[in-house]
């Protein structure tokens, strides 16, 4: 799953990847969960007041 460039606003699962290089914005508690990885390329940031949680887990 490619997120490039994006507000983020809501939850994000795949059972593989995630990329992204979107901003997490104030007031937003967000999660994404991958099976393999989860990749923030440059350009990605958490704005102050918002919350974000990567995990790597087995997704179904």
């Amino acid at each position: 799953m490619d997120l490039a460039g994006q507000v983020i606003t809501t939850n994000a699962q795949a059972s593989d990847y995630i990329k992204t290089s979107g901003t997490v914005t104030a007031n937003y508690e967000i999660k994404y969960n991958a099976g393999d990885n989860v990749h923030m390329y440059p350009g990605f940031e958490v704005n102050l007041g918002g919350i974000y949680e990567a995990f790597i887990e087995d997704c179904q």
